[in-house]
């Protein structure tokens, strides 16, 4: 899988991990945005790596 992917894959689920919060009414730029964004981030980069193999 070439590493764009793994860009790709990391910038899209750090994005809608820190749009999280914002679902029970919390702020976009907070300690937990930025938590559920490496979250998602993280979550996002396994997943591409299961899809991968």
């Amino acid at each position: 899988m070439p590493r764009s992917y793994w860009l790709i894959a990391i910038t899209v689920g750090s994005t809608l991990g820190s749009y999280v919060p914002t679902l029970w009414g919390g702020d976009l730029f907070s300690i937990t945005s930025v938590l559920c964004g490496g979250a998602g981030g993280l979550l996002a980069l396994w997943m591409a790596n299961r899809i991968a193999h």
